[in-house]
């Protein structure tokens, strides 16, 4: 699950970070 977890945290941060700049 920890990976999974990091994945997907990564994934959102990644998604915010884009519209976000």
């Amino acid at each position: 699950w920890s990976s999974v977890k990091c994945s997907l945290l990564r994934h959102l941060m990644s998604a915010h970070h884009l519209p976000n700049l």
